[in-house]
Protein backbone atom coordinates (compact mmCIF):
# COMPACT_ATOMS: atom_id res chain seq x y z
CA UNK A 1 0.00 0.00 0.00
CA UNK A 2 1.32 3.36 -0.70
CA UNK A 3 -0.07 6.34 0.87
CA UNK A 4 -0.63 9.64 -1.44
CA UNK A 5 -1.12 12.57 0.97
CA UNK A 6 -2.56 16.04 0.33
CA UNK A 7 -0.57 18.87 1.51
CA UNK A 8 -2.98 21.87 3.53
CA UNK A 9 -3.02 24.72 0.81
CA UNK A 10 -1.06 26.84 3.93
CA UNK A 11 2.25 24.46 2.30
CA UNK A 12 1.34 24.00 -1.10
CA UNK A 13 -1.54 26.03 -2.89
CA UNK A 14 -3.57 24.47 -5.58
CA UNK A 15 -5.51 26.59 -7.60
CA UNK A 16 -9.33 26.22 -7.19
CA UNK A 17 -10.49 23.71 -9.84
CA UNK A 18 -7.00 22.07 -10.27
CA UNK A 19 -7.08 18.02 -10.66
CA UNK A 20 -4.52 15.71 -10.21
CA UNK A 21 -5.11 12.12 -11.91
CA UNK A 22 -3.77 8.98 -9.83
CA UNK A 23 -3.47 5.44 -12.05
CA UNK A 24 -2.62 2.30 -10.52
CA UNK A 25 -0.56 0.78 -12.80
CA UNK A 26 0.49 -2.54 -10.82
CA UNK A 27 -0.53 -4.40 -8.20
CA UNK A 28 -1.09 -3.43 -4.87
CA UNK A 29 -3.32 -0.03 -3.45
CA UNK A 30 -2.80 3.74 -2.72
CA UNK A 31 -4.38 5.06 0.02
CA UNK A 32 -5.30 8.97 -0.08
CA UNK A 33 -4.48 10.82 3.05
CA UNK A 34 -5.54 14.49 4.21
CA UNK A 35 -2.80 16.55 5.42
CA UNK A 36 -3.40 19.03 8.19
CA UNK A 37 -7.32 20.25 7.66
CA UNK A 38 -7.41 18.43 4.20
CA UNK A 39 -11.33 18.01 3.66
CA UNK A 40 -11.98 14.79 0.97
CA UNK A 41 -15.62 14.35 -0.32
CA UNK A 42 -16.25 11.07 -1.95
CA UNK A 43 -18.73 8.87 -2.43
CA UNK A 44 -19.39 6.72 0.71
CA UNK A 45 -16.13 8.02 2.34
CA UNK A 46 -14.31 5.67 0.04
CA UNK A 47 -10.63 6.54 -0.07
CA UNK A 48 -8.47 3.78 -1.55
CA UNK A 49 -7.48 2.67 -5.32
CA UNK A 50 -6.84 -0.60 -5.28
CA UNK A 51 -8.32 -1.96 -8.51
CA UNK A 52 -5.07 -2.67 -11.12
CA UNK A 53 -5.23 0.30 -13.27
CA UNK A 54 -7.85 1.71 -11.55
CA UNK A 55 -7.92 5.65 -11.68
CA UNK A 56 -8.88 8.40 -9.55
CA UNK A 57 -8.96 12.36 -9.71
CA UNK A 58 -8.65 14.85 -7.18
CA UNK A 59 -10.59 18.05 -7.84
CA UNK A 60 -9.71 20.91 -5.95
CA UNK A 61 -13.08 22.85 -4.69
CA UNK A 62 -11.65 25.56 -2.70
CA UNK A 63 -8.44 25.69 -0.43
CA UNK A 64 -8.13 22.55 1.94
CA UNK A 65 -11.43 21.20 0.11
CA UNK A 66 -11.20 18.03 -2.49
CA UNK A 67 -13.21 16.19 -4.43
CA UNK A 68 -12.04 12.53 -4.87
CA UNK A 69 -13.76 10.33 -7.69
CA UNK A 70 -12.91 7.26 -9.39
CA UNK A 71 -12.52 3.52 -8.98
CA UNK A 72 -12.56 3.72 -5.44
CA UNK A 73 -13.02 1.16 -2.30
CA UNK A 74 -13.54 1.51 1.32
Amino acid sequence: TYNLTVPPASTTNFSDGASIDVILYGTGSIQFVTGSGVTFRSANSWTKLSTRYGAATLINIAGDEWYLIGNLNP
